[in-house]
């Protein structure tokens, strides 16, 4: 059903599936398949990556200073999570969301779609 066989309540029951439009860091300016990849792919060695669900969801956020701040964030662990963030609007049928505060949503993408299906807003380089 998912793009991965995942853990065990992965995802959660909580998980819904709804259109959304929201926000990702991008590495380049561009839509592509690399920059679809959840950490369990990116990071195979990482055996505590294989029993996380997070770690086989995709993360989006509710606006770009959201966005703007986890990669922040990240910047200040030393980690570079790219220069662009994208705006997206997600179509309902393409997987699953689940959040806990509303404002950083964890994705599961159905294993018989494709993110090509996944329409870009508006990209914008991070400054």
């Amino acid at each position: 059903m998912f793009t991965s066989e995942l853990p065990n309540n992965c995802p959660p029951k909580e998980a819904f599936s709804s259109e959304k439009v929201l926000f990702r860091i991008f590495i380049d300016g561009e839509i592509s398949e690399k920059e679809f990849i959840p950490y369990v792919v990116l990071y195979p060695d990482n055996k505590r990556y294989k029993k996380l669900c997070i770690a086989y969801s995709l993360s989006f956020y509710n606006d770009f200073n959201n966005a703007k701040n986890a990669y922040n964030d990240a910047l200040k662990r030393n980690k570079k999570l790219g220069k662009f963030i994208a705006k997206l609007k997600i179509n309902k049928k393409l997987g699953k969301f689940f959040t806990k505060d509303g404002k950083h949503y964890s994705f599961w993408i159905y294993n018989y779609r494709s993110i090509s299906e996944i329409e870009c807003l508006e990209m914008s380089e991070i400054e």
